[in-house]
């Protein structure tokens, strides 16, 4: 206890310091042994973490906590079948666990394993129906293989959610522009560039949307605002201009 105390006060060498008293008390205490290796996670030593987490797990198998431990090490690591199969345990055991669904799925779409990865974040979208992220999510894996329609759906639930959500007003703006929906990609663009003025890749986005629509003049004003910001790829758009 006193150990997770230090840790809430970020004091990471006394957490330490204490977690090895209790181990030393009781070399049979599982927590103990999880709660170091987590010590040792936070500063990034991940497989050191693991041989702990695997002790942790001999001396008591039944502790759900280990293994979300252990199966985070795994993915820092880039170990993700190792880490699937965590998460997958741990979901056997209990179905719900948001962070547990979540951290699985990004797995699965490491893996390549998109249909899978989409029926977990689909689960999420129903226990969190009010989440954009939720929507959001099932659309990036519709975008990592290329269903720009169906990404478009969820989108819109994500943007409904959350009109300023950030990552999903951009990669509408992206396929609007690509179905050529000019007026659309502006206004996705315009909104963002409400949220970030000084965000030079959106405005440079701004002036693509209104270069393609036809009109030039504006967005040769942007594009020397993206530049002024320190976008350099708008310097080549400019050059046709001048």
């Amino acid at each position: 206890t006193l150990s997770w105390l230090a840790l809430i006060e970020s004091n990471i060498a006394q957490a330490k310091t204490y977690a090895q008293k209790a181990i030393k008390s009781n070399p049979y205490f599982a927590l103990a042994y999880n709660t170091y290796g987590y010590l040792v996670q936070t500063e990034g030593k991940y497989d050191s973490a693991l041989l702990y987490f695997n002790k942790a797990l001999t001396l008591d198998s039944t502790l759900i906590e280990i293994r979300k431990n252990k199966a985070w090490a795994y993915f820092q690591l880039f170990q993700f079948k190792n880490a699937l199969n965590e998460y997958t345990y741990i979901l056997n055991q209990s179905p719900n666990d948001i962070i547990s669904i979540t951290n699985r799925a990004f797995c699965l779409v490491r893996l390549q394993q998109f249909h899978q990865a989409l029926t977990d974040f689909k689960q999420l979208a129903k226990l969190l129906p009010d989440s954009a992220d939720s929507y959001y999510n099932i659309a990036w894996v519709f975008l990592q293989v290329k269903q720009t329609d169906s990404a478009l759906v969820y989108l819109n639930k994500a943007i409904q959610k959350q009109a300023n959500h950030i990552k999903a007003l951009f990669d509408r703006g992206q396929i609007n522009l690509l179905k050529s929906d000019y007026v659309q990609a502006i206004n996705d663009f315009t909104s963002l560039y409400t949220i970030m003025p000084d965000n030079a890749e959106v405005i440079y986005w701004l002036a693509k949307s209104y270069e393609l629509k036809g009109e030039p003049t504006i967005a040769s004003n942007y594009y020397s605002l993206s530049l002024a910001k320190g976008f350099q790829k708008a310097k080549d758009e400019l050059k046709k201009y001048k």
